[in-house]
């Protein structure tokens, strides 16, 4: 995989994949990776390296963490994690400066990190949360953030 350097997309879903690779982070001109519907129970660091990764979808496997030097993925525009057993908020995914859209819902994220600050990331649109076991909600006003499924 590592020899497709001029690879832009990505997409291995529902292949039954056990581990992503880590001579992905060879890819250098990959713009979207998507990896749904597998058995993934972990993200290697490589995939940090992918500087122009703006898609990035995991979406129902077995995630527990994300990578936590995620923060220099700077054209990160939107990163799907749902479905998955992801146990604590990635917050350094929010430091992307690029980031619109952060989808966490049916994970097992029990708070938000006390530092949660989204007011640096101009271009953030959402965050969904819902059908997390989240105890304390220390922004739950803040309106790019879906607790609930009712939504007004």
């Amino acid at each position: 995989i590592g020899n497709l350097e001029n690879l832009e997309a990505f997409w291995c879903n529902r292949i039954g994949l056990k581990e992503i690779p880590k001579e992905i982070g060879k890819l250098s001109k990959l713009d979207t990776f998507g990896a749904r519907g597998n058995e993934l129970k972990t993200v290697p660091d490589e995939l940090t390296r992918l500087k122009k990764l703006r898609w990035l979808t995991l979406e129902y496997n077995h995630i527990e963490y994300l990578p936590r030097c995620m923060d220099n993925m700077e054209y990160l525009v939107h990163v799907n994690v749902r479905q998955n057993c992801l146990k604590e908020f990635p917050a350094s995914v929010l430091k992307c400066p690029n980031l619109m859209f952060l989808q966490l819902n049916h994970n097992q994220i029990p708070r938000l990190p006390e530092d949660f600050q989204t007011n640096e990331i101009r271009a953030l649109e959402m965050i969904d949360l819902r059908y997390n076991p989240i105890c304390e909600l220390p922004h739950q006003d803040h309106h790019l953030i879906r607790y609930t499924e009712a939504m007004p």
